[in-house]
């Protein structure tokens, strides 16, 4: 779990850095760093954010794919379901 004051003391070493930059372009992108460290906080509602590759309970998500295999009717008279059957 990342604490507030993680996030927090990223967001000052990010200011610092925007601080220092002389670039316009690099300043946005170190603002908009910030930005997202800012969201992650408001998103949060339990004090602790769950770390990378963690869903929050502790449990990583499950995907799963499902397959239908349906035949392909045509009205154009294919005789099967081959890219090469005319």
């Amino acid at each position: 779990m990342i604490s507030y004051e993680a996030i927090l003391k990223k967001m000052e070493e990010k200011a610092g850095e925007a601080r220092l930059q002389k670039d316009e372009r690099k300043i946005r992108e170190t603002v908009e760093a910030i930005k997202t460290l800012c969201e992650l906080i408001l998103e949060d509602k339990k004090g602790e954010i769950p770390s990378a590759g963690t869903a929050p309970g502790g449990e990583r998500p499950v995907q799963t794919t499902v397959y239908h295999q349906e035949k392909l009717e045509t009205d154009d008279g294919a005789n099967g379901d081959s890219l090469l059957d005319f």
